[in-house]
């Protein structure tokens, strides 16, 4: 996804003025099918949605809210 008329080209940031770096995620099926979902609605690819919500221009839908003993007890699996 590059701005219309213009080349993309390898280490060369086009919609962020920074390039993008390689990441590997793992996820459940579950969250791999929601941001498939995700990135199908919003006509971007899954790496587009997961820059997006990680600078905060995208909010989740059904966000769930965990208490800090609920985090405690998913930081430790």
């Amino acid at each position: 996804m590059g701005k219309k008329g213009k080349k993309s080209r390898k280490g060369v940031g086009e919609m962020y003025d920074e390039a993008k770096v390689d990441t590997l995620l793992t996820l459940t099926p579950t969250a791999r099918s929601n941001l498939d979902k995700q990135a199908k609605e919003l006509e971007v690819s899954r790496s587009e949605v997961v820059e997006r919500f990680a600078r905060g221009l995208l909010n989740s839908p059904g966000a769930v809210v965990l208490s800090d003993e609920e985090r405690a007890v998913l930081g430790k699996s």
